[in-house]
């Protein structure tokens, strides 16, 4: 038995036609997925609004609070076994491949992968003390002159030197479009690490393999014959702003919202072409496809002034937390509709189960199979710079924890 598990980063549950959206998104993947004896979790949440906490949370069964991802300290403590660990000393061969610049191995989300490809990586967070001065300061003052006094003050000539020139260097080549980071422009990381995901699925040794893909992160900017599908006209100045100036300098006004809601439909339209094209590629190899492991997930969602919020990491809202969760188990060709609670740290023995390993998981997760009743806990584990980015905490009634009953709709 293979394991595939895929998480499409920032995909909202509450963007599928199967949970009732009025778009028909998944045009080609939801047919396969039905056709191929898919089961789908139609209640199922992730345990934070962000990425970095809720990767901790998948690749541990632990919720936020526990392994002590954060906003501050986004490294994964060694203190916890990891999936890829696990599934290592198991006898898999553990491949991963990461989109996103806050997966990588700097800040300790590749422990256990024999193989770990970094298709981008954010260098300003994997200083976690400079990094928390620097957020300090960017409360206080504009960005750039932030970015120049903490430069100034956190690295030696030789470094900042460096430091301005680098960041020149990007800023040049994205004015001249010949360069960007894959928030940018995430088309050719998405298309380069499906690529990738196809070498690694060739192989005969067993093998784990995580792919993360970006392509629904802000900022959306859906390719080809994808852009017009529902969105009308350009609103270059707001798509380029970065969501949190709905907060720091007024709220988006309604047609900017929903003209960013389209964009990123059509980036969830984009993206399921190109899942279910990968899909279509195992597919070809039965024998290995119907042995093989399928999870198909995301990390959180985003929202479009849902409860007065845009994108996410501030809000603990459906439109942020609920997530999509597909699964093929070996051997299983019908297709079901589940609706009990799932939360994305029971990925953990949800696999550990499949492939039968004998390694404990922590209470803090639950087996979709067990029939356990259950609560889901979601959280966001720090709020000092969060809160700062608010003008007024109150109107928008931020939260820190959330507690999902099960079967709650």
């Amino acid at each position: 038995m293979n394991v595939v598990l895929i998480v499409l980063d920032t995909l909202s549950a509450l963007h599928l036609p199967e949970m009732g959206y009025f778009r028909d998104t998944t045009p080609h993947l939801r047919p396969f997925l039905e056709r191929e004896g898919f089961i789908s979790f139609k209640n199922t949440y992730s345990t934070s609004c962000w990425t970095a906490p809720a990767h901790a949370s998948l690749f541990t069964g632990l919720y936020p609070s526990e392994h002590g991802v954060n906003e501050v300290d986004l490294r994964l403590g060694e203190d916890f076994y990891t999936l890829a660990e696990v599934l290592s000393s198991g006898g898999f061969k553990s491949i991963g491949i990461s989109c996103n610049g806050l997966i990588i191995m700097e800040l300790g989300f590749a422990r256990g992968f024999k193989h770990f490809v970094q298709m981008d990586r954010w260098e300003i967070f994997l200083r976690p003390e400079s990094f928390k001065k620097f957020k300090q300061l960017a409360s206080r003052r504009g960005n750039f002159r932030a970015i120049l006094h903490w430069v100034w003050k956190e690295r030696s000539l030789k470094e900042s030197l460096q430091f301005l020139l680098s960041a020149s260097h990007r800023f040049i080549k994205h004015r001249l479009g010949i360069g960007s980071t894959v928030v940018r422009h995430s088309r050719p990381y998405t298309e380069r690490a499906f690529q990738l995901a196809k070498d690694a699925y060739r192989q005969e040794e067993r093998f784990f393999l995580f792919l993360n893909i970006m392509e629904t992160h802000h900022r959306y900017r859906p390719p080809g014959p994808f852009r017009g599908r529902w969105s009308r006209g350009r609103m270059v100045r707001w798509e380029r702003i970065p969501p949190r100036r709905h907060y720091t300098k007024g709220r988006f006004p309604k047609e900017v919202i929903e003209h960013l809601r389209d964009l990123y439909d059509e980036e969830v339209l984009f993206t399921q072409k190109l899942l279910y094209e990968y899909l279509s590629f195992a597919k070809e190899d039965k024998r290995k496809f119907d042995s093989t492991l399928w999870i198909i997930t995301s990390d959180h969602g985003e929202a479009f002034g849902e409860g007065g919020h845009m994108e996410h990491m501030v809000s603990l809202e459906d439109a942020n937390i609920r997530i999509p969760l597909w699964v093929k188990l070996p051997g299983h060709s019908v297709f079901e509709v589940r609706d009990e609670l799932v939360q994305i740290n029971d990925i953990f023995p949800l696999v550990l189960e499949a492939v039968e390993s004998p390694f404990p998981y922590p209470l803090s997760s639950v087996s979709p199979w067990s029939g356990e009743r259950r609560e889901a806990l979601a959280e966001i584990p720090r709020l000092d710079y969060l809160a700062s980015l608010i003008r007024d905490p109150q109107d928008f009634r931020l939260r820190s924890k959330r507690v999902i009953e099960k079967g709650q709709p």
